[in-house]
């Protein structure tokens, strides 16, 4: 299929091309449907990139267990749009929901507040001690820019297990386990963040947001060229270029050298059970390993009614892990979490090496400004703008359209009064 050129001359309308259908790609077709013509060029057949859902005998299965700051810019920016967002959390308290977590294979009372702390049978008193002086370590103002969490826990924390506590909660909240490189203070922020408002498991999957973003902007005008490749940027002519591609298709497409960004990985196994086993837990956070376990189906309409979806997953660190051996860690720890689960499965899915996030917030993140390389603008989460994830991922998305648009008629408020692009 050929690329449909953008033809400028002697019209008045400003014309706009994006490369790239995920969540930044659509967010900007969005944002500048009512300051000109728009075209969006998608190279697979589907629109969603990573956000995409796949349904197999009623089971809906996201690319990993994907989850929405409640009140992050990406979900004050749909809201806004009229984007409906409905699920909900396994974490909370409710009828059937319950939250451990694990350290040396045994199960413990998740850990929620000074109370449950306390009676927690996981820590000494002297960890007790330590972990409630940290109770508001999201809030603290010494963490330096330029220091890891690594670095800020042995400067700040003397127990190995506290240590290990609080990384399980970093990495919940920022999806890596990458301490080394990971910056504390944007990772604190981030646990801030999901602490106070919650994330949310979206009813019908990910690809429910991504067809109403589609919808929305087709409504508007935007036209959608989808299993389109673009090789060039000169194979497009537009006043105004937004590349809301990952960071590698970004430099090969613009030719520009751009600053590094370390990714994030996962391993994700997904299980859907004619049913969940007695007494099994909705979420399962391990202390001293990189796993994590959440019944989804527990809190969105994801399975069959009466059934379960269940995603157990590992936290890449870069290393060399070979699938067989973390799919038996998987499901051993589905085995520690759920016993039984092995025979009420259903549907199963294994993926090896899934991209959680495509750039993590590092100690020399050097964003990339998206005004000051002529006509063309950048969009997605390796940019980090504001927030991580789908968060990053919107917000350079709304940058991106600010600094193209010549008319300056873009409809790019998040819903919050106090948000202003960097």
């Amino acid at each position: 299929m050929q690329i449909q050129r953008l033809d400028t001359k002697g019209a008045s309308m400003s014309h706009y091309a994006i490369i790239g259908g995920g969540i930044a790609g659509l967010t900007a077709a969005n944002a500048l449907a009512t300051a000109g013509s728009v075209t969006l060029f998608e190279q697979s057949c589907l629109l969603g990139g990573r956000a995409k859902t796949f349904e197999s005998d009623g089971y809906l299965f996201n690319l990993g267990p994907h989850a929405l700051t409640a009140k992050g810019i990406a979900a004050q920016t749909f809201r806004k749009w009229g984007i409906r967002i409905s699920g909900g959390n396994p974490s909370e308290q409710g009828p059937g929901k319950r939250a451990v977590i694990i350290c040396n294979g045994v199960l413990y009372p998740a850990v929620g507040n000074f109370g449950s702390l306390i009676t927690s049978r996981m820590f000494s008193l002297q960890e007790k001690l330590e972990l409630a002086k940290l109770l508001s370590f999201t809030k603290h103002s010494d963490v330096g820019r330029s220091e890891s969490v690594n670095e800020w826990l042995s400067r700040r924390v003397q127990s190995e297990r506290v240590r290990q506590y609080v990384r399980m909660g970093l990495r919940t909240a920022t999806y890596t386990s990458e301490f080394d490189h990971l910056s504390a203070k944007d990772a604190l922020r981030q646990l801030a963040l999901t602490m106070k408002t919650g994330v949310v498991y979206l009813d019908g999957g990910w690809q429910v947001l991504v067809d109403d973003l589609a919808r929305r902007a087709e409504s508007m005008g935007v036209k959608f060229r989808t299993g389109v490749n673009v090789e060039r940027l000169s194979e497009v002519q537009a006043d105004r270029i937004i590349v809301a591609t990952d960071r590698q298709n970004a430099q090969r497409l613009t030719g520009l050298e751009l600053p590094p960004s370390i990714p994030a990985y996962a391993a994700c196994l997904d299980l859907g059970l004619t049913e969940l086993p007695r007494d099994a837990p909705t979420v399962a956070f391990a202390v001293d390993r990189p796993l994590y376990y959440s019944v989804h189906s527990a809190a969105a309409r994801l399975a069959p009614r009466g059934h379960a979806l269940v995603h157990v997953m590992k936290y890449l660190d870069g290393t060399s892990d070979d699938p067989q051996s973390v799919r038996e860690e998987l499901e051993k720890y589905a085995d520690i979490v759920m016993p039984g689960w092995r025979d009420l499965l259903e549907q199963d899915r294994f993926l090896p090496h899934i991209m959680v996030s495509a750039a993590i917030p590092t100690i020399s993140t050097n964003p990339v400004k998206s005004s000051a390389i002529g006509r063309v603008a950048f969009a997605g989460e390796w940019l980090t703008s504001q927030g991580l994830l789908a968060d990053a991922a919107v917000s350079s998305a709304l940058e991106a359209a600010r600094s193209v648009s010549q008319a300056g008629s873009i409809d790019t408020r998040s819903g919050s009064d106090t948000w202003q692009p960097r």
